[in-house]
């Protein structure tokens, strides 16, 4: 199960970087839609996302974040394949 905090997280990390209002970031926050997030603010995120989720992107991944929604997927898909299902016997 992909970790509920993720998209929790983004939109914080989003926010801090554009200096937005969490409650302004929506899952279609994109670059046609933030102030600001062009291409070095879009580095500016990737950093700040990798510092948050103790992760690196590999530069397919950095090219598919252009929404808050696809830097969850993408986040959410990098955790399913770190811890994989329990097996169901506990």
């Amino acid at each position: 199960m992909a970790d509920p905090s993720i998209p929790t997280r983004v939109k914080r990390t989003v926010a801090e970087i554009f200096s937005q209002p969490v409650k302004a970031v929506t899952p279609e926050s994109s670059p046609d839609t933030i102030e600001g997030w062009d291409s070095v603010g879009h580095l500016n995120l990737v950093l700040a996302l990798e510092q948050e989720f103790r992760v690196q992107f590999s530069p397919d991944d950095i090219e598919k974040m252009l929404t808050v929604q696809q830097i969850v997927q993408v986040l959410e898909h990098r955790a399913s394949e770190a811890s994989p299902e329990p097996s169901g016997i506990f």
